[in-house]
């Protein structure tokens, strides 16, 4: 992922809560 690359190692650990933050996101804009 390009975002994660941009970040750096650092965003790598955070990498779990983002992911999750993204697909929750996504869900939110298929179902609302």
């Amino acid at each position: 992922m390009r975002l994660i690359d941009a970040a750096g190692h650092a965003s790598y650990l955070d990498a779990p809560a983002l992911f999750n933050r993204y697909l929750q996101d996504f869900t939110g804009a298929i179902q609302p």
